[in-house]
């Protein structure tokens, strides 16, 4: 179980920075498509142009941002199946020692008796 979550968990990861990559490629494409003039101003074929090539930054940014995002929600999830897989082991153990003190309490109960029938056979 435990190798199935790591490669399940290895390819969504793999996944996520083939996409974070692409957003990054295509927010670099459109910085380099917007040139600058000597004043350092945009310099777009016209308005309409301008707001094309904003919104295409606009784009790339948000893909980026949501493959980041989807990079935290897996990284999320990866601690949570930790501390589930934690709490389960710290639940067996308190069982298993629950179940060792019982038979204790029991053995001892055992040997009261048979001390008592012997100071009684006494």
């Amino acid at each position: 179980r435990k190798l199935s979550d790591a490669k399940e968990s290895a390819e969504r990861r793999n996944l996520e920075l083939a996409a974070r990559l692409e957003a990054q490629r295509k927010l670099l494409a459109v910085e380099v498509e917007t040139s600058s003039d000597e004043n350092g101003q945009d310099t777009p074929a016209d308005e309409s142009s301008a707001l094309k090539t904003t919104l295409r930054a606009a784009n790339a940014k948000v893909l980026l941002l949501t493959s980041e995002l989807n990079e935290m929600q897996q990284r999320c999830d990866e601690v949570q199946s930790a501390l589930e897989e934690k709490r389960e082991k710290v639940l067996q153990d308190a069982f298993a020692q629950k179940i060792d003190h019982v038979s204790k309490i029991s053995a001892l109960r055992n040997e009261m008796s048979e001390l008592k029938k012997d100071q009684e056979a006494a």
